[in-house]
């Protein structure tokens, strides 16, 4: 899991960006983060399949786009907006 994390941070470190600043991206929030940040971590693992032959690994790992707003006054398009970057930057396709 720490290397698919890894992976992950690489990808979206420097290369998400709100408003014209570039978002933090952790695997460990830090009590003085200022938001908006991306969150990064695994959540479970578990083996299925697991014979003499075959050994298969579900991982469970979460990004989490995560803001701040005071009740009623938005926040969806920001969280938005980020989650559409992430997905940007990790989904691949073949086309």
């Amino acid at each position: 899991m720490h290397h698919i994390r890894a992976k992950i941070y690489t990808a979206l470190n420097g290369n998400v960006t709100l408003n014209s600043a570039s978002v933090p991206i952790y695997n460990r929030v830090p009590m003085d983060a200022s938001y908006p940040y991306i969150w990064i971590y695994s959540l479970s693992t578990d083996e299925v399949d697991q014979n003499a032959e075959k050994f298969n690994m579900e991982c469970v790992t979460r990004i989490e786009c995560v803001t701040r707003f005071d009740s009623d006054v938005g926040g969806d398009l920001d969280a938005n907006l980020l989650v559409n970057s992430v997905v940007s930057l990790l989904r691949t396709r073949s086309a």
